[in-house]
Formats: C-alpha cells, sequence, structure tokens
C-alpha cells in the first residue's frame, strides 16, 4: 500500500511539473500603447502599463539576467518605442548607469518571439531600431506587439501598435 501511496504521489509531482514552456496557443490581450513621434515625444494617450522598470523576473519566458544586489540606480531609463503607433521602423531606447547584461524580445500576442536582442552593453545609451517583419522579411499585419525587457535584475515591457 505505501509503494503504491509513493507512487502515486510520485506521478503526480512529475505531471504537475509538466509545462509548456514556448509559445502559447491562447492569444494574450495586448491594449493600449503609448502614443509618440517620431522624436520619442509622448504625444496623447499615455499607457500608464507600459515602459516601467520592475524588479524581479518578467512572466515572460527569459533567460536569467541579474546584476549585483543594491538599491535602484537613478539613472536606468526606458524611453517609450518611437514611433508609436508606426508603419515602418520603431526606435527602443535604453540608458544604463553600469555595463551589463540585457535581453530584449518583441513577441506577438501568443508570445512568439519575433525579434530578439540580447548581449552586453557599456553604461550609456542603448538604441535599437526594430523593423516589423516576420522572418522571411514580409511586414507584419496590422497589431499591438509587446517589447519586454530584462537587465541587472531588473524588468519591464511596452507595448507598440503596427499600422498598415
Amino acid at each position: 500500500m505505501k509503494f503504491w501511496i509513493s507512487f502515486s504521489f510520485f506521478v503526480f509531482v512529475i505531471i504537475s511539473g509538466c509545462s509548456d514552456k514556448g509559445t502559447n496557443n491562447k492569444p494574450e490581450n495586448f491594449t493600449g500603447i503609448t502614443y509618440t513621434d517620431i522624436n520619442g515625444n509622448i504625444n496623447g494617450t499615455v499607457d500608464t502599463d507600459d515602459w516601467h522598470i520592475q524588479s524581479g523576473t518578467p512572466p515572460y519566458k527569459s533567460r536569467e539576467i541579474y546584476g549585483p544586489l543594491g538599491g535602484l540606480p537613478d539613472s536606468f531609463e526606458v524611453k517609450p518605442a518611437y514611433p508609436n503607433p508606426t508603419d515602418g521602423i520603431i526606435t527602443l531606447t535604453f540608458a544604463f548607469p553600469v555595463a551589463l547584461e540585457y535581453d530584449i524580445r518583441i513577441i506577438d500576442k501568443y508570445r512568439h518571439v519575433l525579434a530578439r536582442y540580447d548581449s552586453t552593453a557599456d553604461a550609456g545609451f542603448l538604441t535599437i531600431n526594430w523593423a516589423p517583419v516576420d522572418s522571411a522579411g514580409h511586414p507584419l499585419p496590422a497589431d499591438i506587439y509587446r517589447v519586454v525587457y530584462q537587465f541587472y535584475g531588473l524588468w519591464g515591457k511596452g507595448d507598440i501598435q503596427v499600422v498598415p
């Protein structure tokens, strides 16, 4: 009897630990963007859920990147993507007070990774220009896409809207 109880518990633990760590077949509802002009100036509506820096690990599949423990330096900064909405290249800008590793991903509502930028950066500014195209170079359909960024034990997200 003990064997079957132990065996049942073992099977339960194994099965409950199984999950799809990849993409999600159920679409996530990305809503709202922070509107910006071609120079990055906020222009109109601000999505208060976007473009913030948070501590911890994001709820999106990402490799672990941690910096030294300590308080949040005043000079970490993430600018809203611009221009947003866009029908062409969109610019992402980050300010880092120290050299660090970063992982920046652009995903669709199914959490498919459309673009990934992961490397190291010196202290200063990092600018990424992203053309909203698929792996074959075809324009992405009009929709809202999410940028998920992680660096120095911090993370955040922001939405960008691709228009026709």
